[in-house]
């Protein structure tokens, strides 16, 4: 099973949104879209998308659905929200049985759980804003079973001038 885990991107230090949640600034918006682009041309589309219900997560889920022309299934769940514990993501992972997974989530769960996957507890992570990571198992996801294919920072995608 691949899973790839994505930090949502870019967002206002201040929220500006409805019930001042954090929005993605215009950067933030134009930097996923742009990876999300690349992403996909050397590994392959996710059947399933999960994200968290905050509104930077969803809006980094609505401009990598663009990006790709997306037409696959989709969720937002709040086993994803800010806080949530990474043995409740593996459970509700296990409940699905896609393929090849995506997770729009946040820091630093994301480092957490790609640390957990992999069974490199004791390694410091950082994901930062629009990273993401490749994680393939041989099976269900569970600690440990992981093996990491690529971690990506958004630079790496840059349009060069």
């Amino acid at each position: 099973m691949n899973l790839y885990i994505i930090r949502h991107s870019e967002a206002e230090y201040i929220g500006t949104g409805a019930n001042g949640d954090r929005q993605l600034t215009p950067e933030g918006r134009n930097l996923i879209r742009e990876s999300a682009k690349r992403w996909f041309s050397f590994t392959t589309v996710p059947s399933l998308i999960l994200s968290s219900p905050a509104l930077r997560t969803i809006q980094t889920m609505d401009e990598i659905v663009a990006a790709l022309n997306y037409t696959g299934e989709k969720s937002i769940t709040n086993d994803l929200k800010s806080g949530s514990s990474i043995g409740g993501i593996f459970s509700m992972l296990r409940e699905f049985d896609s393929d090849s997974i995506m997770l729009i989530m946040h820091e630093p769960e994301t480092s957490l759980l790609l640390g957990e996957s992999c069974g490199f507890r004791d390694v410091n992570l950082y994901f930062k804003p629009g990273t993401i990571a490749k994680v393939v198992f041989p099976a269900k996801p569970r600690a440990g079973a992981g093996k990491l294919h690529f971690f990506l920072p958004p630079e790496v995608f840059a349009q060069k001038s």
